[in-house]
């Protein structure tokens, strides 16, 4: 597990086995946000490249990290020590917070795209060669049709190039689809939640949202209300519940999804059995979509509940690569996690205790996001203004 020292800023490795890292120094801005980019490899290190942004700050930037961790028996140094090093290859400047963040490849260039404080989304081309990283902006919502009303915050972007599209959530509960070229309004629903807090892709037709549940939208039928509706609470009133902060889609083939709540809690639900149990139980109202029936407001119960953290989960995602059947999360506690979400046999997966997670990172202040590539390379970024960068390949 690694620790941060708030004074002197410096790593504190327990004497067990730890996989290969690499942490910034104090940056000396808050750090909301990093994605690795995909398939990307640094012409100056061989290592990859990562764009992380900041927030709560006078000034916000939105920057390039190149990182090399190579693991024992790899290209480690002549001591034995494996070789990690991070180092600051580009910066943009950011209007507002980086309160989300979706990188992808979109005609062939690498496209970042960032939900900010100040309201609207941006995109950002990554320019990567021999020369260098270069960090451009391309635009801010094309008509601002899409970005919150009265100064609202938007809050979450994710990008899909499968659908061709970004979808974006803010503080005003609406859902937008907008166009990847250049940030025109597609489509915008009205949600009932007051606001909400992050969005995905579930496939190329759906999009899912977080508020006090998860919803699930037909996006290309333009849906004005909900396919699916997943409560941690069902029939219980949505303000009594804790707020969903974070989601997870479940690598294929897709299954699950996880949100990450503002109580600590981490939930999971089987969508296609969610599907089937709620299309049973509002038979009689008619009509179903894709995933499930319109109008199933009164929710699905999650599958498993684990009482993950003591504060705001930021941060969930399903483990990919190396580390199917993982699910990590982070924390305003500090703490970023490992759960194994294998169950073992003879036991259902309703009796599947919280036997605790496997702690990776612990800092003193809130870690806000963690992205773990297809090769087993995670990053996280905190409010201990650093960025921490882990392989998890030997893990």
């Amino acid at each position: 597990m690694i620790g941060l020292d708030d004074e002197d800023q410096f790593l504190d490795v327990e004497p067990a086995y730890q996989p290969p890292l690499a942490q910034t120094a104090s940056l000396g801005l808050k750090q909301s946000t990093v994605c690795w980019l995909p398939s990307v490899v640094d012409p100056l290190s061989e290592g990859a490249l990562a764009l992380a942004g900041s927030w709560d700050e006078p000034q916000n930037e939105l920057s390039a990290w190149s990182v090399l961790l190579a693991a024992e028996g790899e290209e480690a140094m002549d001591d034995g020590a494996p070789t990690a090093a991070a180092q600051n290859v580009s910066a943009c400047a950011h209007t507002g917070d980086v309160l989300g963040l979706s990188v992808g490849l979109h005609g062939g260039q690498l496209v970042a795209y960032t939900a900010s404080g100040a309201g609207g989304i941006g995109c950002f081309t990554v320019d990567v060669s021999s020369g260098g990283v270069t960090i451009t902006p391309r635009w801010a919502d094309g008509n601002r049709a899409c970005a919150p009303a009265g100064g609202l915050a938007s809050l979450g972007v994710c990008y899909s190039a499968e659908a061709n599209s970004v979808g974006t959530v803010g503080e005003d509960g609406v859902l937008a689809l907008l166009s990847p070229e250049r940030g025109q309004c597609v489509w915008r629903a009205q949600s009932s939640e007051p606001a909400l807090f992050d969005v995905g892709w579930w496939d190329r037709s759906t999009c899912v949202t977080a508020g006090t549940s998860l919803a699930l939208w037909d996006v290309r039928a333009k849906a004005t209300s909900p396919q699916l509706v997943l409560s941690p609470l069902p029939g219980a009133e949505a303000h009594l519940g804790a707020q969903l902060l974070s989601i997870a889609t479940e690598p294929q083939p897709r299954a699950r999804l996880a949100a990450g709540a503002s109580d600590g809690s981490i939930h999971l639900w089987d969508v296609r059995a969610a599907a089937a149990a709620s299309s049973s139980s509002v038979a009689t109202a008619g009509g179903t979509g894709a995933m499930g029936p319109t109008g199933g407001s009164a929710g699905v119960a999650p599958l498993h509940t684990i009482a993950a953290h003591s504060a705001d989960v930021w941060d969930v995602q399903f483990g990919i690569g190396p580390q199917l059947g993982q699910l990590l999360s982070c924390s305003a506690d500090g703490l970023l996690q490992t759960w194994t979400l294998d169950v073992p046999s003879g036991r259902a997966a309703a009796d599947l205790a919280d036997e605790g997670g496997r702690p990776l990172v612990e800092l003193s202040l809130p870690i806000n996001s963690l992205h773990l590539s297809p090769e087993g390379w995670l990053a996280s970024a905190s409010d201990a203004q650093v960025l921490t960068f882990m392989d998890l390949r030997q893990m």
